[in-house]
């Protein structure tokens, strides 16, 4: 045999030693270091004692099979045997040698490096091969010890050096077959992660060991039990959870291979077929157990409620707002933690999902699996998008709604997938994708986004129900849906839009709902705590009951139990909703889907008619949220990013074009948008937030960006504002569904008095005034935004240019927009003020019955029904106050239109008739005990009224020929049914009592000498007047007619202004109920000039 060269022998031995440091093996009996090693000898090295990659496989082979060591084979003879050398679980001995392995990987020497990886192939094949050996022998021990390191350094107090390499052997190991050969055995190790998930929430209450020997707890606990979701428990759901992190870091890790992200998202899905339809059951799985973690809890049942109070018990705690008393300090510290642990709940969830997103691109059943259960998950949950319309409806809504929430996934779980599939979408959330024309814009993330895809095979893959939505309008859908039906491939972040979009539609407007829901809940609480209560408050009654008061009853501990779960569960969900992370992702999310929506409309785009109607929907919801119960985030420094540009432009847009949004409904929303990006919050003094629960609430808004906003001469959008709102205004009114044919007062006294012993007072009553309230729950925002841009030059311009073309166009067959919303402010106008003159009425007939009882009606029923009442009359008077306001200023920016004749003898009518009811002698009738209680302060409305008579009615031209003011002052002189003279003098003492301008004393006083002189010519005209001929008169109103027409389907002939107040409101001939426009009707000349010639006549009889 040839001698070995030198480099060959060096080479050998570089190698051996390698070998031995990282295998921690010799070749050697006379082990010279004092580092513990494993002897290995004969085939396996060479026959100079040096080991080879060559022999490597075999020796880890041999040493991997390995169940006990010998005592020969210890080197030194003295070592202990729990050193790593002697290790012998196969998977932990490889993974310590992997990373002695990294030592060299990190070497300036070329072969030391190349030494490294072929160790390290080889580990890897020997973890693999040990892995594939357990599936032949049908045991879980190499997973098991796989999973066993992946827990110990994944831990979130791990060293990252530790990740790193755990994340590295993973990739090996899974990397070695790439035929998916490891998909069996790996199974185990996922399997086994889902117990532990599990194992962390399992309940004591469960077990079958621990029964309870108390029958009545046993009962208490089935209820406890009822209140929450099925399974998982409430530990399981708990927010801080050191253990479930460490779980959700393996679980990051494993989804960036193929092999294991295919497994984790298979022990995800329900178990079966049918299970998979509820909704509750996608928590249950992998990606759900690290879903549901949240502080939020459901409301718990009044029978639970009265069980607990009487026992002692406390499953009201949550894991967090534990006081019992809650103080600020407390509160805000634990809204903090909350805050912190779901931004990095959310952090690390997105990570996961991310990593399972790239590893889709390398593998197609990953990433079909991964959005297969994301739809599956949505579509199984889609009924709690009615939850919302349900919450606080009372009696069968109430159990028909528990029974619901039983079978789907919890708010916690919806609303942390929701934030999660939003942060998936990030590129969307950047300021370049909100930019002005994004969506054509090919480097613009935006320009991702395929409205085509609803329509598309792989929507009904993913979510099902989307092809079948309601979209924004139909103008094009037909033609699109035929150019784009064999389309199927389309950008990731267009599938993600749309999940993220329908994620959002079950969980946020779901949970505001139930935030509303316990807040009026807790309200009554509160109420009836400070009846109970030695001084009225709610909160003397809290400290008494958890004092321990000896005269506190079983009723006072039920209370006290109820008002602490209800106030438990509102601070959860406030901290829950009010989440800075989630909030600036969910405003830059809308805001770049109002950039979307625009871009398209602005082109007409046939696009548009894709899109479903919830896009809208959710981008109401959202900035609607913001400003009821978070107004200054939008000044935040959270939200500093986030352009506020598309959501002003969407709202204009939208609201003024019904081509682009049909639903008149979801276009009146709109005004909620402009309302929240106004720099301007109710400043009319009889305004004030709803009543409810007055928990810690903030003030001292800012407006810096919203200013900037309005101010700024980049918003071409503005030029349209008021036509906007105007618009929308209008068309609600003229949908279906909002009108009502009788009164709310009217229907709450058919309810008082013919309501059956089987249906709640109540609840009749509140289902009695639903159109009414839709209708001004939409109109509020458009006072408030009317409001703002009164006395800006800009907008009273847009008011002069309506007013314009309103008299331009007075006679054509579709009226004016001016006209319609004056003619509709007009009939809300009588109907508010007439419905809360109504409801004082009666409410100063019930507090008489009441004082008489004892300040408090002994029939709780009664009790309810009279402060249900008082709510209704509060909230019309208010309403009211809002409705004559505008009214008033839109009124002073068109005279013209105001005086016309359609117009003039209605608004002069109006006034009249609630001037008298005010200061006249039925004044009387609305004297109630406490006015403030209701609102009612008589001299603003006083005042209001006052002011439109002075813009109508004082000539300020001083020339006395003003036909405006003629025209409005006959009108006013000429109701026969509410102006007396001493009308405007009534009035007049009351200003001067209530009024602190006194220049508008004087010119009201003005205006009222003006109308005594207007009287006495209109008196003797109606003298000279009173036979005229009946063809000369209007069949309709009997008076005197000044523009004769004839209706061309009846041929009747009557007075232009009397066809027009009709048509405003009901586009059919009133004789016959033939369709009829105002452009059908025929001039009566003739007529006319007979009509005037009488008339010329008549006064010249007098002269």
């Amino acid at each position: 045999m040839l001698p070995k060269s030198p480099n060959v022998l060096a080479e050998l031995h570089a190698t051996s030693e390698i070998i031995e440091q990282t295998f921690l093996v010799t070749s050697k009996q006379e082990y010279a270091s004092s580092h513990p090693s494993m002897l290995f000898g004969g085939d396996l090295t060479t026959s100079d004692g040096y080991f080879t990659i060559e022999t490597l496989e075999q020796l880890l082979f041999e040493r991997s099979q390995m169940r006990n060591i010998p005592a020969e084979r210890i080197c030194p003879k003295s070592s202990p045997l729990s050193d790593p050398a002697f290790q012998l679980d196969p998977i932990t001995y490889l993974f310590e040698s992997f990373r002695r392995s990294l030592h060299f990987m990190h070497s300036k020497q070329e072969f030391n490096v190349q030494m490294a990886k072929a160790c390290q192939t080889q580990i890897f094949r020997q973890a693999s091969l040990c892995l594939l050996l357990d599936v032949e022998m049908e045991v879980e021990t190499a997973a098991q010890s796989l999973l066993n390191l992946l827990i110990t350094y994944t831990h979130p107090h791990s060293d990252p050096d530790n990740v790193a390499a755990i994340d590295a052997f993973l990739l090996g190991i899974t990397t070695v077959y790439e035929d998916g050969s490891l998909i069996t055995p790996i199974r185990p190790l996922v399997r086994n992660l889902l117990r532990k998930l599990r194992e962390l929430g399992e309940d004591p209450l469960d077990s079958a060991t621990n029964p309870s020997t108390d029958p009545l707890q046993h009962l208490l606990r089935r209820l406890t039990r009822r209140d929450t979701l099925p399974h998982p428990g409430r530990k399981a759901r708990l927010l801080f959870q050191t253990d479930r992190n460490g779980l959700l870091n393996a679980c990051i890790l494993l989804a960036k291979y193929p092999v294991t992200a295919e497994l984790l998202l298979e022990f995800s899905f329900p178990e079966t077929d049918s299970a998979s339809q509820q909704g509750w059951r996608y928590e249950d799985g992998l990606l759900g157990r690290l879903l549901i973690a949240s502080p939020l809890l459901p409301l718990q049942s009044i029978q639970t409620s009265l069980l607990e109070s009487s026992t002692g018990g406390n499953t009201w705690a949550g894991e967090f707002f534990t006081d019992q008393v809650p103080i600020k300090p407390s509160v805000d510290a634990d809204k903090s933690t909350i805050w912190q642990l779901i931004t990095e709940l959310d952090k690390n969830l997105s990570l996961l999902f991310m990593n399972l997103l790239r590893t889709g691109k390398q593998s197609e059943v990953v990433k079909n699996s991964l959005f297969r259960w994301l739809g599956s998950c949505l579509h199984a949950n889609r009924t709690r998008k009615q939850l919302a319309n349900t919450l606080g409806g009372g009696g069968a809504d109430d159990l028909r709604r528990q029974e619901q929430q039983f079978e789907l996934a919890s708010d916690g779980f919806l609303n942390n997938l929701a934030s999660l599939m939003v942060r998936l979408c990030q590129p969307l959330l950047t300021p370049p994708a909100a930019a002005v024309g994004a969506f054509f814009q090919s480097k613009s993330p935006l320009n991702l986004i395929r409205p085509a895809f609803v329509v598309s095979q792989k929507a009904k893959f993913i979510l099902p129900e989307l092809v079948d939505e309601t979209r924004l309008n139909r103008q094009h859908s037909g033609d699109v849906v035929a150019e784009e039906k064999g389309s199927d491939t389309f950008p990731l972040l267009t599938d993600l839009f749309f999940l993220a979009h329908t994620a959002l539609r079950l969980a946020f407007p779901t949970l505001l709902a139930l935030h509303f829901e316990t807040n009026r809940q807790l309200h009554q609480w509160e109420q009836e705590a400070s009846l109970r209560s030695s001084d009225g408050e709610s909160a003397a009654f809290m400290v008494g009951s958890l004092l321990g008061s000896s005269n506190s009853s079983q009723d006072d501990r039920f209370i006290h139990y109820c008002l602490r779960e209800r106030t438990s569960r509102f601070l959860e969900q406030t901290a829950v909703l009010s989440c800075p992370s989630r909030l600036h992702d969910y405003l830059a999310f809308i805001a770049t889907t109002c950039r979307l929506l625009v871009d398209l409309a602005s082109r007409d785009s046939a696009e548009l008619s894709l899109l479903p109607e919830f896009l809208v929907d959710n981008v109401v919801e959202i900035v609607g949220y913001l400003r009821r119960l978070n107004d200054d985030f939008i000044e935040s420094s959270e939200a500093a990013d986030v352009a506020l540009e598309p959501l002003l432009e969407f709202s204009i847009v939208f609201m003024h074009h019904p081509f682009a949004l049909t639903n008149p409904h979801l276009r009146a929303r709109l005004a909620e948008i402009l309302e929240a990006l106004i720099p301007f919050r109710d400043d009319e003094e009889w305004n004030s937030r709803p009543v409810g629960s007055n928990l810690f609430t903030a003030s001292g808004l800012r407006f810096i960006r919203r200013e900037e906003l309005m101010t700024t001469t980049s918003a071409a959008c503005l030029k349209d504002a008021i036509a906007a709102l105007l618009t929308a205004f209008v068309a609600i009114e003229l949908s279906p569904g909002t009108d009502s044919t009788t009164s709310t007062l009217d229907s709450v006294t058919s309810v008082v008095e013919n309501s059956n012993a089987d249906t709640s007072r109540q609840e009749m009553v509140q289902t009695a005034a639903v159109s009414f309230e839709e209708k001004f729950h939409y109109r509020r925002p458009m006072y408030a935004c009317l409001r703002f841009w009164y006395g800006k030059a800009d907008y009273d311009i847009q008011f002069k240019q309506l007013e314009d073309l309103a008299v331009e166009h007075i006679d054509d067959s579709r009226p004016p927009l001016l006209l319609q919303f004056l003619s509709l402010l007009i009939n809300d106008a009588t109907f508010l003020l007439d419905e809360a003159i109504g409801f004082l009425a009666q409410l100063k007939q019930k507090e008489r019955q009441r004082e008489a009882e004892g300040g408090h009606f002994t029939n709780r029923e009664e009790e309810s029904m009279f402060q249900h009442m008082s709510r209704l009359a509060r909230y019309h008077i208010s309403l009211g106050l809002d409705n004559i306001s505008a009214l008033r200023r839109v009124i002073s920016l068109c005279p013209r239109l105001v005086t016309h004749p359609i117009l003039v003898d209605r608004i002069a009518c109006m006034l009249n008739y609630f001037l008298s009811r005010l200061v006249g002698p039925k004044s009387r009738e609305l004297i109630v005990r406490d006015k403030s209680t209701y609102g009612f302060r008589p001299e603003l409305f006083v005042e209001e009224i006052c002011r439109v008579y002075v813009n109508l009615g004082l000539d300020k031209s001083g020339d006395g020929n003003s036909p405006t003011v003629a025209a409005f002052l006959r009108a006013v002189v000429s109701d026969g049914r509410s102006y007396t003279p001493d009308l405007l003098d009534q009035a007049l003492r009351v200003l001067h009592r209530v009024a602190t301008d006194t220049q508008f004393v004087e010119q009201f006083s003005c205006v009222a000498k003006a109308l005594q002189a207007e009287q006495v010519a209109v008196t003797e005209d109606a003298l000279g007047f009173e036979d005229a001929p009946d063809d000369f008169c209007d069949p309709i109103m009997g008076e005197l007619m000044e523009d004769p027409v004839r209706l061309p389907t009846s041929n009747k002939i009557v007075d232009r202004k009397t066809i027009y107040r009709h048509l405003l409101s009901d586009a059919k001939d009133p004789f016959n109920r033939q369709p009829l426009e105002m452009s059908m009707v025929v001039p009566e000349t003739e007529l006319k000039a007979k009509i005037q010639a009488w008339v010329a006549a008549k006064r010249a009889e007098r002269k």
